[in-house]
């Protein structure tokens, strides 16, 4: 997805992913998917995706200030730093977020 926010833009097949979070099961109309992402600048953003009935029910990015990044929790990270959108639904590790230092 591509999205221009204050003529800044994101693209989740650019920007390098660095987990996913899911929430209900695939078919639940309150169910959803965010996948973290992190631009060349340093902007942590989510993409969201989900039912009719979630907070996502048209595939939105939310852009995210560094101690917003920093508080997220149950996020599926993946095993390296970020990984290109081709490869963000495999090798998840752990659900621990880990930003820059």
């Amino acid at each position: 997805m591509k999205k221009e926010i204050n003529k800044r833009k994101y693209d989740t097949k650019r920007d390098k992913c660095l987990g996913r979070r899911v929430s209900g099961e695939y078919g639940d109309p309150a169910g959803f998917e965010e996948w973290l992402y992190v631009t060349d600048y340093k902007q942590h953003y989510i993409y969201g995706v989900g039912g009719c009935e979630s907070c996502f029910p048209e595939p939105d990015i939310i852009l995210l200030n560094k101690n917003q990044a920093r508080g997220l929790q149950g996020f599926d990270m993946f095993e390296d730093e970020g990984t290109s959108s081709q490869d963000c639904c495999a090798c998840i590790v752990n659900t621990v977020v880990v930003l820059d230092k």
